[in-house]
Protein backbone atom coordinates (compact mmCIF):
# COMPACT_ATOMS: atom_id res chain seq x y z
CA UNK A 1 0.00 0.00 0.00
CA UNK A 2 2.78 2.48 0.81
CA UNK A 3 4.54 1.78 -2.48
CA UNK A 4 1.27 2.19 -4.38
CA UNK A 5 0.58 5.49 -2.62
CA UNK A 6 4.05 6.73 -3.53
CA UNK A 7 3.44 5.76 -7.18
CA UNK A 8 0.14 7.68 -7.21
CA UNK A 9 1.85 10.69 -5.68
CA UNK A 10 4.57 10.64 -8.31
CA UNK A 11 2.04 10.32 -11.14
CA UNK A 12 0.04 13.27 -9.80
CA UNK A 13 3.14 15.42 -9.35
CA UNK A 14 4.30 14.51 -12.87
CA UNK A 15 0.92 15.54 -14.30
CA UNK A 16 1.15 18.85 -12.46
CA UNK A 17 4.70 19.49 -13.64
CA UNK A 18 3.97 18.50 -17.25
CA UNK A 19 0.83 20.57 -17.57
CA UNK A 20 2.24 23.77 -16.07
CA UNK A 21 -0.65 26.01 -15.02
CA UNK A 22 -3.09 24.57 -17.56
CA UNK A 23 -4.61 21.57 -15.79
CA UNK A 24 -8.06 21.91 -17.30
CA UNK A 25 -8.06 18.56 -19.07
CA UNK A 26 -6.47 16.45 -16.37
CA UNK A 27 -7.64 17.97 -13.07
CA UNK A 28 -9.74 14.95 -12.13
CA UNK A 29 -6.85 12.58 -12.85
CA UNK A 30 -4.47 14.66 -10.76
CA UNK A 31 -7.04 14.74 -7.93
CA UNK A 32 -7.58 10.99 -8.07
CA UNK A 33 -3.87 10.25 -7.89
CA UNK A 34 -3.33 12.63 -4.97
CA UNK A 35 -6.33 11.06 -3.22
CA UNK A 36 -5.00 7.55 -3.78
CA UNK A 37 -1.63 8.71 -2.48
CA UNK A 38 -3.40 9.70 0.74
CA UNK A 39 -2.87 13.43 0.06
CA UNK A 40 -6.47 14.56 0.38
CA UNK A 41 -5.68 18.23 0.95
CA UNK A 42 -3.69 18.27 -2.28
CA UNK A 43 -6.49 16.43 -4.09
CA UNK A 44 -9.33 18.72 -3.03
CA UNK A 45 -8.35 21.83 -5.04
CA UNK A 46 -8.07 19.67 -8.16
CA UNK A 47 -11.51 18.14 -7.58
CA UNK A 48 -12.83 21.68 -7.20
CA UNK A 49 -11.14 22.72 -10.46
CA UNK A 50 -12.47 19.60 -12.21
CA UNK A 51 -15.99 20.43 -11.04
CA UNK A 52 -15.69 24.03 -12.19
CA UNK A 53 -14.36 22.94 -15.58
CA UNK A 54 -17.21 20.46 -15.98
CA UNK A 55 -19.73 23.16 -15.09
CA UNK A 56 -18.21 25.54 -17.66
CA UNK A 57 -18.92 23.05 -20.44
CA UNK A 58 -22.41 22.25 -19.08
CA UNK A 59 -21.41 18.77 -17.88
CA UNK A 60 -23.49 19.50 -14.79
CA UNK A 61 -23.96 15.91 -13.61
CA UNK A 62 -20.21 15.41 -13.73
CA UNK A 63 -19.69 18.71 -11.89
CA UNK A 64 -22.13 17.67 -9.16
CA UNK A 65 -20.30 14.35 -8.81
CA UNK A 66 -16.94 16.10 -8.34
CA UNK A 67 -18.40 18.58 -5.84
CA UNK A 68 -20.05 15.77 -3.88
CA UNK A 69 -16.85 13.73 -3.91
CA UNK A 70 -15.04 16.78 -2.55
CA UNK A 71 -17.66 17.05 0.20
CA UNK A 72 -17.12 13.39 1.09
CA UNK A 73 -13.37 14.00 1.35
CA UNK A 74 -13.93 17.09 3.48
CA UNK A 75 -15.99 14.97 5.87
CA UNK A 76 -13.11 12.52 6.17
CA UNK A 77 -10.67 15.23 7.25
CA UNK A 78 -13.10 17.32 9.33
CA UNK A 79 -11.65 16.05 12.59
CA UNK A 80 -8.41 17.14 14.22
CA UNK A 81 -5.88 17.87 11.51
CA UNK A 82 -2.69 19.79 10.95
CA UNK A 83 -4.31 21.61 8.03
CA UNK A 84 -4.65 25.37 8.36
CA UNK A 85 -8.25 25.96 9.48
CA UNK A 86 -8.76 28.90 7.10
CA UNK A 87 -7.69 26.73 4.12
CA UNK A 88 -10.21 24.09 5.11
CA UNK A 89 -12.99 26.66 5.62
CA UNK A 90 -12.29 28.18 2.19
CA UNK A 91 -12.54 24.74 0.58
CA UNK A 92 -15.92 24.20 2.28
CA UNK A 93 -17.12 27.58 1.01
CA UNK A 94 -15.86 27.07 -2.53
CA UNK A 95 -17.12 23.50 -2.89
CA UNK A 96 -20.58 24.13 -1.41
CA UNK A 97 -21.00 27.39 -3.34
CA UNK A 98 -20.01 25.64 -6.57
CA UNK A 99 -22.43 22.83 -5.83
CA UNK A 100 -25.18 25.36 -5.16
CA UNK A 101 -24.47 27.23 -8.38
CA UNK A 102 -24.58 23.97 -10.34
CA UNK A 103 -27.83 22.93 -8.67
CA UNK A 104 -29.35 26.29 -9.70
CA UNK A 105 -28.24 25.66 -13.28
CA UNK A 106 -30.13 22.35 -13.37
CA UNK A 107 -33.16 23.71 -11.51
CA UNK A 108 -32.64 21.97 -8.14
CA UNK A 109 -33.34 25.10 -6.11
CA UNK A 110 -33.94 23.45 -2.73
CA UNK A 111 -30.64 21.56 -3.02
CA UNK A 112 -28.90 24.75 -4.10
CA UNK A 113 -30.33 26.63 -1.13
CA UNK A 114 -29.09 23.92 1.24
CA UNK A 115 -25.60 24.02 -0.29
CA UNK A 116 -25.50 27.82 0.06
CA UNK A 117 -26.58 27.53 3.70
CA UNK A 118 -23.76 25.10 4.45
CA UNK A 119 -21.28 27.44 2.73
CA UNK A 120 -22.68 30.31 4.82
CA UNK A 121 -21.95 28.38 8.03
CA UNK A 122 -18.26 28.36 7.11
CA UNK A 123 -18.00 32.10 6.46
CA UNK A 124 -16.69 34.14 9.37
CA UNK A 125 -19.33 36.38 11.00
CA UNK A 126 -16.95 39.28 10.33
CA UNK A 127 -16.84 38.53 6.59
CA UNK A 128 -19.87 40.67 5.72
CA UNK A 129 -19.37 40.63 1.96
CA UNK A 130 -19.09 36.84 1.77
CA UNK A 131 -22.19 36.44 3.93
CA UNK A 132 -24.09 38.98 1.81
CA UNK A 133 -23.25 37.11 -1.39
CA UNK A 134 -24.40 33.75 0.02
CA UNK A 135 -27.62 35.25 1.35
CA UNK A 136 -28.35 36.85 -2.03
CA UNK A 137 -27.91 33.45 -3.66
CA UNK A 138 -30.29 31.93 -1.11
CA UNK A 139 -32.78 34.74 -1.80
CA UNK A 140 -32.54 34.08 -5.53
CA UNK A 141 -33.53 30.43 -5.01
CA UNK A 142 -36.42 31.49 -2.78
CA UNK A 143 -37.65 34.02 -5.32
CA UNK A 144 -37.41 31.54 -8.19
CA UNK A 145 -39.60 29.14 -6.23
CA UNK A 146 -42.10 31.93 -5.46
CA UNK A 147 -41.23 32.13 -1.75
CA UNK A 148 -41.44 35.89 -2.02
CA UNK A 149 -41.74 36.80 1.68
CA UNK A 150 -38.73 34.65 2.58
CA UNK A 151 -36.81 36.02 -0.41
CA UNK A 152 -37.55 39.62 0.58
CA UNK A 153 -36.37 38.97 4.13
CA UNK A 154 -33.22 37.26 2.87
CA UNK A 155 -32.49 40.07 0.40
CA UNK A 156 -32.89 42.66 3.16
CA UNK A 157 -30.46 40.79 5.37
CA UNK A 158 -28.04 40.56 2.45
CA UNK A 159 -28.35 44.29 1.84
CA UNK A 160 -27.60 45.08 5.50
CA UNK A 161 -24.54 42.84 5.39
CA UNK A 162 -23.39 44.46 2.16
CA UNK A 163 -23.78 47.92 3.68
CA UNK A 164 -21.69 46.79 6.69
CA UNK A 165 -18.99 45.52 4.32
CA UNK A 166 -18.60 48.92 2.70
Amino acid sequence: PARRALCHRRVAETFVAQSGHNHSTIEAQIALHFERAGLVMRALPYYLQAAQSAKRIYANEEAVNYFEHGIMLLAEIAGPTNVERSDLEQLYIDIYTGLGDTQVTVGNYASAREAYRVALQHISPHEHLGQAIQRRKIGDTQSTQHYYEEALSTYRMSERLFDNAS
